[in-house]
C-alpha cells in the first residue's frame, strides 16, 4: 500500500462528508464590531405659542466621530441622511439641528408620531443605532409675569424674570435674547423654579430684550412663551 501526506494549503477548501468548508481566510477573518447605540440620540418638538409656530429638533452626540448619520421615521420615510469624508477622517461627535418653523399643523403632518430610527457609523468602523420616539404632546404655555410684555423701565439691576408655574413640567429652558442678537443668556431650571434673578451687569441700559420660557414636558417636548421688555435708560 502506499502511503501519502496531504498538506493543506492557507485558504484551501476541505470537503468533508460531501460539504464544503470555508477557506482558512474565511474563518479567521475579523468579525465587524457589534452595534452599539448612540451616546445621545434626541428628538423633540418646540412649540412657540407666542408666534404660533412648530419647529422639530434633531440631536445626536457621540465620542468618536460620526462618518454617517441617517434618520428615518415612522412610516420608512428618510429624512437625515448625511456623510462626513474629510481627509484625515474627522467626522462629527456632536449635532444640534432644527427644522424650518412653519405652522403646527405642517410641522407635525411633516414629523408624525412614533419611532425614529438612528443609525450611524464612526470613523473608526463602529456600527450606532439607536431608536427614538417622538410624540406630539405639548404643555400649556407659561404665563409670564415679569417682566411684563412692552414694558419700557425694567431695571438693569436686580430685574426679576418670573412665571406661573405649569403642571406636568420636567424643567424650564429659559432665554434672554438682546434685539440685535448680539447677547444670548440660556440657562435650564428645574421643575420647582418658577422665578431667576437676572445677573446683574447682563443687561444693557434703554435696550430692547426678549425673555422666553419653555416648560419642557415628559416626552422632551417645548412650549415657549415670548415677552418683549426695554431697559431703562
Amino acid at each position: 500500500m502506499t502511503r501519502t501526506t496531504g498538506v493543506l494549503m492557507a485558504g484551501a477548501l476541505l470537503c468533508l462528508g460531501g460539504i464544503p468548508a470555508v477557506t482558512l481566510a474565511q474563518t479567521f477573518a475579523p468579525r465587524p464590531p457589534a452595534t452599539q447605540p448612540f451616546a445621545r440620540a434626541q428628538m423633540f418638538l418646540e412649540f412657540n405659542s407666542t408666534d404660533e409656530d412648530t419647529g422639530c429638533h434633531i440631536r445626536t452626540d457621540h465620542g468618536v466621530g460620526l462618518g454617517s448619520l441617517m434618520v428615518v421615521a415612522p412610516n420608512g420615510k428618510t429624512i437625515v441622511s448625511q456623510t462626513w469624508t474629510t481627509r484625515p477622517p474627522l467626522g462629527l461627535t456632536e449635532m444640534a439641528v432644527e427644522s424650518a418653523e412653519p405652522d403646527t399643523t405642517t410641522a407635525v403632518r411633516s414629523y408624525p408620531p412614533g419611532v425614529y430610527r438612528f443609525t450611524g457609523r464612526t470613523i473608526t468602523g463602529q456600527r450606532l443605532a439607536s431608536s427614538v420616539t417622538l410624540s406630539h404632546a405639548l404643555l400649556p404655555a407659561a404665563e409670564i409675569t415679569s417682566p411684563p410684555d412692552g414694558a419700557t423701565a425694567v431695571p438693569i439691576v436686580g430685574a426679576i424674570a418670573a412665571w406661573n408655574p405649569v403642571p406636568g413640567a420636567q424643567s424650564y429652558e429659559i432665554e434672554f435674547e438682546e434685539e440685535d442678537g448680539s447677547g444670548k443668556l440660556e440657562m435650564t431650571l428645574p421643575a420647582s423654579s418658577n422665578r431667576f434673578g437676572i445677573p446683574d451687569g447682563f443687561l444693557k441700559p434703554g435696550t430692547n430684550y426678549k425673555l422666553g420660557v419653555a416648560p419642557r414636558n415628559a416626552e422632551g417636548n417645548l412650549t415657549l412663551a415670548t415677552v418683549e421688555f426695554q431697559t431703562a435708560p
